[in-house]
């Protein structure tokens, strides 16, 4: 997949993300369905993602898809060990200046409010 086509393809999945998540489709018989069924999706795609490819790069596809891959990655609460992958391949990005810690601190507390007793 060329730079252009995963920065496209991350922003279209947070455009899905957002139409499944309307808070005015919350009353619709299914809703929360629907939701789980593209959060799956993304986590399955993103990690496809990151394991060819590592976590997606500011300079690889702009401020706006990073941003895009930090919300996929923090709507994986039902992957706990995937999203604790994402967090230590997004921490890496960080640390060489390619993700924003602040989002980085976001994902963080995901992780950390989905750990297990």
């Amino acid at each position: 997949m060329t730079d252009d086509e995963l920065r496209d393809e991350l922003l279209r999945r947070t455009r899905v993300d957002r139409e499944a998540r309307d808070p005015r489709h919350a009353s619709d018989p299914g809703w929360a369905d629907r939701c789980a069924a593209v959060d799956e999706d993304n986590t399955v795609w993103l990690m496809s993602v990151v394991s060819s490819q590592g976590w997606p790069l500011i300079s690889q596809v702009g401020e706006d898809a990073a941003r895009a891959a930090c919300l996929l990655a923090e709507q994986a609460d039902a992957a706990p060990e995937l999203q604790r992958r994402f967090r230590a391949a997004m921490a890496d990005a960080a640390g060489r200046g390619e993700a924003q810690p602040g989002q980085l601190a976001g994902l963080e507390d995901r992780v950390r409010a989905n750990r297990r007793p």
